[in-house]
């Protein structure tokens, strides 16, 4: 597996990124705007997580990671340099040391889930047939965020991925069965009451 090493060059003013043989393998001027809709290249982190059954007391999970003979294991989180959706509003983007929220790309085959959208190769810049996760968006800082390839700006297929968005958070679900319960009382009540009681 490919180590990245992810590195700021203050002489241009860009953000780089390497893999283990040192050679770069993407790029991002620190004024290239990120928008959302753009499909971009990007570094997530590799996360490691205890390989262990029992239920970690909390508290303690940083004396299991530190420990060297706690089993450790990669989670299901997609890493390394991969393409990735932009998800987060525009006034979020600009802020110059923020997190931005992704959703990742995989040209892997994926069992279906109903919180996934596929593409074809060719299709809005992505090199090879892909499948966005929407069940694995992640926030990460805006100087792991590098080359844009392109943007989508179906209104189709962004209300499709707007969809397995709201099936990923579980609100949508919970939104939909609150509404049948109300109306089947027959009872409309005020939203502002719902927030604050």
């Amino acid at each position: 597996m490919t180590e990245s090493i992810v590195s700021e060059n203050f002489k241009t003013k860009a953000y780089l990124i390497y893999n283990s043989t040192n050679r770069e393998v993407s790029f991002r001027n620190k004024n290239n705007e990120i928008k959302c809709g753009e499909i971009r290249m990007a570094y997530l982190p590799e996360v490691e997580v205890p390989d262990c059954d029992e239920l970690i007391p909390l508290g303690q999970i940083g004396k299991y990671m530190s420990d060297p003979l706690t089993r450790k294991k990669r989670s299901h989180k997609q890493q390394n340099i991969r393409p990735v959706l932009i998800v987060s509003n525009n006034a979020n983007n600009k802020a110059p040391e923020g997190n931005i929220h992704v959703i990742p790309f995989t040209s892997r085959e994926k069992k279906y889930l109903p919180t996934h959208t596929y593409f074809k190769a060719g299709q809005f810049g992505l090199k090879e047939d892909s499948i966005l996760l929407a069940e694995c968006e992640d926030s990460i800082p805006s100087c792991y965020i590098y080359d844009r390839i392109g943007f989508i700006d179906n209104v189709d297929v962004l209300e499709r991925i707007q969809y397995t968005m709201d099936i990923q958070k579980g609100i949508y679900s919970m939104i939909s069965k609150m509404k049948n319960e109300r109306n089947k009382d027959g009872f409309q009540k005020d939203i502002r009451r719902v927030c604050c009681n």
